[in-house]
């Protein structure tokens, strides 16, 4: 369970996510299922890590609700189950995240996530077909921060 000034941030983040046209429909239990799955890469995301990030709980948001309108439960092992889906909706949710950072000038946080975006290249888990993708992201932010 979540604490209530966390309820209150996920709930108010949901309502940003759909003030931008995407719909948010997250509960605190599928949150707390998806942070708490090892990752295909054998990580552990610490929930802590993403309620104290705006950014960060904005794209697990985004993950949990691409994934959700593919049919997918939040279930144990999501991240491996869904897999390559996860990663599609991974560079969709960081395109979001980083519109945002965009609209609120957060030039840095718009860096750290490109180095993140270059780093997927060299990914032996990156499936093939989004390599694209990524290289468009890269490209698109890229050109943003250069013009500040």
């Amino acid at each position: 369970m979540l604490l209530k000034e966390h309820e209150e941030l996920l709930k108010n983040t949901c309502i940003e996510l759909n003030n931008l046209g995407y719909q948010c429909n997250v509960s605190s239990k599928e949150l707390i299922i998806y942070l708490s799955q090892r990752t295909y890469t054998k990580e552990l995301i610490e929930l802590d890590q993403i309620l104290s990030n705006k950014y960060l709980l904005l794209h697990e948001l985004v993950e949990i609700t691409l994934l959700k309108n593919r049919g997918y439960n939040i279930i144990d092992n999501i991240l491996v189950k869904a897999y390559p889906d996860t990663y599609e909706a991974h560079l969709k949710a960081i395109d979001i995240e980083l519109q945002v950072a965009w609209r609120k000038h957060d030039i840095n946080w718009i860096k750290k996530r490109l180095r993140d975006l270059e780093s997927y290249l060299r990914d032996p888990l990156l499936p093939k077909e989004l390599e694209p993708k990524v290289k468009e992201l890269i490209h698109k932010y890229s050109v943003l921060v250069i013009e500040k």
